[in-house]
């Protein structure tokens, strides 16, 4: 089980980033304690974590609310056609939460780097013995979920 400061260290920046970009309030709908993550679909946007853990964190959305979510950002509409600037906003914005979700692993006892995003069509498997959670968060603009694989090490 994953313990809950760890998954506060995911949710809290991603509800910051995520208010700042949509400027409107956001709500945890609920969190889900998963084998694995490879059955999501949609924009996927991840990081991988390592230090005292190994795993990953990914910010996911279907395609309509990936599309709107990066208008909001690029400050145009989106479409279809602007697919890479798509991916490359969500790649900002998971470096952006996992940037800022340092500090608190850092406070929680977990000392992680992160890699460079990455856009992933099937998130990889966790690493043997990971606790895997996904967040269901309620935005304007639609479902968002921020999902955090952690093994740690020694345990």
């Amino acid at each position: 089980m994953m313990k809950p400061e760890y998954l506060q260290a995911a949710i809290q920046p991603t509800i910051h980033v995520m208010e700042a970009v949509t400027r409107a309030k956001l709500t945890t709908e609920r969190v889900q304690m998963v084998n694995d993550f490879r059955a999501i679909q949609g924009v996927c946007a991840g990081v991988t974590l390592n230090g005292d853990a190994e795993g990953a964190m990914f910010l996911v959305a279907d395609h309509t609310v990936a599309r709107v979510v990066a208008s909001k950002m690029c400050g145009r509409e989106l479409t279809g056609a602007d697919e890479s600037e798509i991916f490359e906003v969500f790649m900002e914005l998971v470096n952006m939460i996992a940037g800022n979700s340092i500090g608190l692993f850092t406070r929680a006892g977990l000392r992680l780097t992160i890699t460079p995003p990455s856009i992933y069509t099937t998130p990889p498997e966790p690493p043997y013995g990971a606790s895997c959670a996904m967040v269901l968060i309620n935005s304007p603009l639609g479902m968002l979920k921020i999902c955090l694989s952690l093994a740690e090490k020694g345990l």
